[in-house]
């Protein structure tokens, strides 16, 4: 079972790194206006929001080096090797 999670996991990571190798940036809204984006309307004002941090919320993005995309690709796809590793004497 053990080592099930752990292919799994690997997986998991080496399809982040491929996935990182696809983009430049990645750019976090807040749920409001992601929510908004996705069905193309303009977000809703939140007055709460205008006091804390003006007219528009902030939106976090992300530039992640080159190097990071194979690191993470090849870490997941030696996570998952290792896991299918047989263990034992024959």
């Amino acid at each position: 079972m053990l080592r099930a999670t752990i292919f799994a996991l690997g997986i998991v990571v080496a399809l982040c790194g491929s996935l990182f190798l696809l983009t430049d940036r990645i750019v976090i809204f807040p749920k409001r206006e992601a929510v908004a984006l996705m069905n193309l309307q303009t977000p809703r004002r939140d007055p709460l929001g205008e006091l804390l941090y003006g007219a528009v919320a902030p939106h976090r993005e992300l530039a992640l080096p080159e190097w990071a995309a194979y690191a993470t690709l090849s870490l997941g796809a030696v996570t998952s090797i290792l896991a299918l590793k047989r263990t034992g004497a024959n």
